[in-house]
């Protein structure tokens, strides 16, 4: 009879706990977790910050909200995270240094080997691609704004030599079944992952 009464009991707080995880989830909290520069974990919810521009796919310059258990909310910013976890979405902290100015922003994990792939997204459905190998610098790839566009010889010759390891990519790209200028976004995973099986696949 004891049993009986437990099990109900214990019934009845997973029906009460399911209602509260769902409710999270559909006002656009997944459950995640926030590195910070210091390096300490805050496990709970992650969701978008208030001032997300509209039109931004993923988080990029703004912050990020973040809820743990007891209801208790923090809001972060891209230069006080290392990386956070989103669902199933990874995504870390760039930072870029212009004189005393510092640029910071979230980008996407995308693929991860021996060269990974991230990906910013920007405001008027801009996108930036971010190349890196083992603990080389990382190096952006592409955008689809017309401004942040590098020169296509420029871009051709960088795209030769950081895929240089890979034979099958470089004729690819010599041979247009890689789109080198005005990135299609399924060429860059596509790209990488064909890199990384192709090191490692090497003697």
């Amino acid at each position: 009879m004891k049993y009986i009464k437990l099990l109900k009991l214990s019934i009845l707080l997973l029906l009460f706990s399911l209602p509260l995880s769902l409710a999270a989830q559909n006002k656009g909290w997944m459950p995640g977790y926030v590195v910070t520069i210091q390096g300490d974990t805050f496990s709970g919810f992650v969701k978008k910050g208030n001032n997300i521009l509209s039109d931004a796919k993923y988080d990029s310059s703004h912050g990020i909200r973040f809820k743990n258990s007891r209801g208790i909310k923090i809001y972060f910013t891209p230069p006080f995270v290392r990386s956070y976890v989103k669902g199933n979405e990874r995504f870390i902290t760039y930072k870029s240094k212009a004189g005393k100015d510092v640029w910071a922003v979230f980008i996407k994990q995308m693929v991860v080997g021996p060269m990974s792939l991230y990906i910013y997204y920007g405001e008027h459905k801009s996108y930036m691609y971010f190349l890196k190998k083992g603990g080389s610098n990382f190096v952006f790839v592409e955008s689809d704004n017309a401004e942040l566009t590098f020169n296509r010889i420029r871009i051709k010759t960088m795209m030769l030599e950081y895929f240089k390891e890979c034979p099958a990519v470089i004729k690819k790209i010599e041979d247009g079944t890689y789109r080198i200028y005005n990135l299609r976004l399924k060429d860059i995973p596509l790209m990488v992952e064909e890199y990384n099986k192709c090191v490692v696949s090497e003697p």
